[in-house]
């Protein structure tokens, strides 16, 4: 998702599995600003972001990475069908990075990878496969999973972590009983995973909602988790990430949550939810208004002290090849 130079973010087209979008998302290598879908530009004031659920982090901007997969595109398309997972290393703010040299893992049955770091130190990554479902590794004191052995946590797609004080809960698009949404399974030390019963978050009754996916949790400063998550409705037999909307869900305890049922961003996909060094709460999206004739950008807005959110900001790269393009942005802090 990028031009030369800083980059924004960009996406091919993906494939549908499942009835989920599940594209590739690119980085343009250029720097641009995003608006809102009332025109505004103006940029909100951007904190580092912290790992989802860890809102007392220190407040350097320096220490934040953003985990992502990398693909090396040709003229012809990628040129390299595994996942590549790469980091980039803030520069002035959560909004503005340097390509890192380390990939941290390669693998074909990685798909949407998602990279978590625990308050312990611990690191745990997580993406799935077809034909295994979800797959969770963990490696200690580093994100370097190319030795990791990996467990399958679920039977499901898009995975996002969040820590517990008695351990972690794998969020993750799937289905059960013939429900489609948001499910859960929970792991006292990020290897052995049980799936919990019952669904997360799906479809609220009464709207025109049809697809549920792509959960991206944090925590606010009074403890209450937001679940941000992405949604379509039914204009069109065969939706692509224009069709996308970002909505939320709020919990007390993790398992039970209360739908807003309010459209957040209109052409809006694939978004993850971080937690800054003050308690606020911000997430990245990918930004579709303009698909099919340009490529979408990551975006990122920050919670308001409403919980609205602010007007978008462009995710930035110096350092990144124009033949890389980016995808499954994830924020940490690292100490």
């Amino acid at each position: 998702m990028r031009c030369l130079g800083m980059s924004t973010v960009r996406v091919r087209p993906r494939t549908l599995r499942s009835g989920l979008w599940v594209s590739s998302l690119l980085f343009a290598a250029c720097s641009s600003t995003a608006s809102t879908p009332d025109g505004a530009t103006t940029a909100p004031d951007a904190s580092v972001a912290d790992s989802p659920g860890s809102p007392d982090a220190p407040a350097s901007a320096p220490g934040m990475k953003l985990f992502f997969n990398a693909e090396i595109i040709g003229p012809k398309g990628p040129t390299d069908s595994q996942i590549n997972v790469r980091s980039a290393t803030a520069t002035t703010d959560a909004f503005h990075f340097a390509l890192d040299p380390e990939k941290w893992a390669t693998s074909n049955t990685l798909s949407d990878p998602v990279v978590y770091r625990a308050k312990s130190g611990q690191w745990l990554i997580a993406g799935f496969s077809e034909k295994e479902g979800i797959r969770v590794g963990t490696h200690q004191g580093s994100p370097d999973f190319t030795t990791s052995t990996f467990t399958i946590a679920a039977q499901g797609q898009v995975p996002s972590f969040l820590e517990f004080d008695d351990g972690f809960r794998l969020y993750y698009f799937g289905d059960t009983g013939g429900v489609m949404g948001i499910l859960s399974a929970f792991s006292k030390d990020g290897t052995t995973w049980t799936q919990e019963s019952g669904v997360r978050v799906t479809t609220p009754a009464g709207t025109n909602l049809k697809l549920i996916a792509d959960p991206a949790p944090a925590r606010r400063k009074d403890g209450t988790i937001v679940m941000y998550f992405k949604a379509s409705g039914p204009p069109d037999a065969d939706p692509t990430p224009y069709d996308h909307m970002l909505y939320r869900a709020t919990s007390k305890d993790g398992l039970t949550f209360t739908h807003e049922n309010k459209l957040l961003v209109e052409h809006a996909s694939v978004p993850q939810a971080f937690t800054d060094a003050t308690g606020r709460v911000g997430v990245y999206y990918l930004d579709f208004r303009e698909f099919p004739a340009k490529r979408e950008v990551i975006t990122g807005s920050y919670e308001q002290d409403d919980f609205s959110l602010t007007p978008p900001v462009i995710v930035t790269f110096d350092k990144m090849p124009d033949n890389t393009w980016a995808n499954d942005p994830t924020p940490i802090l690292i100490p």
